[in-house]
């Protein structure tokens, strides 16, 4: 009975695998495609060489509009924010374990090992938490509690801020507020150069020096960061956002938070970069393919559908979903050893 909990198990651990790939390859895919579409003049919205006078950035949960000291077009803040997530995404193919030994590992560790890297990380949670967003917004607004959504009246500066968010969010919400309470544990602990390390991986760094990180007692820092996390959506996007925003961002700072404390800085700002760019620039190309919204579709013409690219990231995302859940089940049944 145990082996062949064993075997399924196994063969669970696989199938996550080949669907982590998928997704992966499609995120390669965005990230010139995006960049394209972003330069496209099917886009529409401001011209790529506009120049904008400010930028907002986040600090300790708290947004700051900063005035450009000198003019910066939106192609260059573009190209800027773009080249430091595809450096992320080369550190994640790589840390803190290189993605071929990981998978590698599969057949001694099982789906455990395909969080020794961060970019096999990303493609194992950014999906449920994806989708557990999207049902539940999705559920509010049926319910009659309004979430919002983004304007699309300048698509072009939108997709701008979709990328920047997912960085600055991550280091105003999780690295500014997270970080600084593990950094400060750490710099108590080991000195200096361990305080610095712990704003890039929390539990590394602490279980590096002897302290499990659940015994760094975080959660409350965790809590706290995806309170405010909730909170800034409706203070600082009152004219976009909605109550039901408060809920759902509340709950995706709180997974956000766990991500940051557990599997460090590079896979929370790609997860974030899944919800924000990654999505994104499927949900544009089928704009600019003139594709009309999928909700203004009836279900006599659902089968259309299958020609818009952003519903095969939807496949992939529920697909992995069911992997991992059935999964979580499976061990969670299996018999203890």
């Amino acid at each position: 009975m145990e082996r062949k909990s064993s075997n399924l198990q196994m063969f669970y651990a696989y199938a996550i695998l080949v669907v982590s790939l998928l997704l992966l390859s499609t995120m390669l895919m965005a990230f010139p495609l995006g960049a394209a579409i972003f330069f496209s003049p099917s886009l529409g919205g401001s011209p790529a060489w506009t120049t904008p006078h400010e930028m907002s950035l986040s600090i300790l949960g708290v947004f700051f509009e900063i005035r450009l000291p000198y003019p910066v077009s939106y192609s260059t803040l573009f190209l800027a924010f773009w080249a430091i997530h595809a450096a992320i995404l080369a550190i994640a193919l790589l840390y803190p374990h290189n993605l071929l030994t990981a998978i590698k590992d599969i057949g001694k560790k099982g789906v455990l090992a395909l969080f020794d890297n961060s970019i096999l990380a990303v493609s194992i949670v950014y999906p449920p938490l994806f989708l557990l967003i999207s049902v539940l917004e999705k559920a509010l607004e049926f319910g009659g509690v309004p979430v919002g959504q983004l304007p699309m009246v300048d698509p072009r500066t939108t997709f701008l801020g979709l990328l920047q968010a997912s960085l600055t969010e991550e280091l105003g919400f999780r690295a500014t507020i997270i970080g600084i309470v593990a950094a400060l544990i750490a710099y108590r602990l080991g000195g200096g150069l361990y305080g610095i390390k712990a704003l890039w991986n929390p539990k590394l760094t602490l279980e590096r020096l002897g302290l499990p990180v659940r015994k760094a007692k975080l959660n409350g820092i965790v809590v706290f960061s995806a309170l405010i996390f909730g909170w800034a959506h409706i203070v600082y996007g009152g004219s976009v956002w909605h109550l039901g925003k408060l809920l759902s961002a509340t709950i995706a700072g709180l997974g956000l938070g766990y991500l940051f404390v557990f599997l460090g800085l590079p896979t929370v700002v790609l997860v974030h970069w899944g919800f924000n760019y990654y999505y994104a620039t499927f949900y544009f190309l089928d704009k600019i393919r003139g594709l009309p919204s999928p909700s203004q579709l009836s279900l006599a013409s659902a089968t259309t559908l299958l020609g818009y690219s952003q519903e095969y990231i939807v496949i992939l995302i529920t697909l992995q979903s069911i992997l991992i859940v059935t999964f979580s089940v499976l061990k969670l049944l299996s018999p203890k050893e």
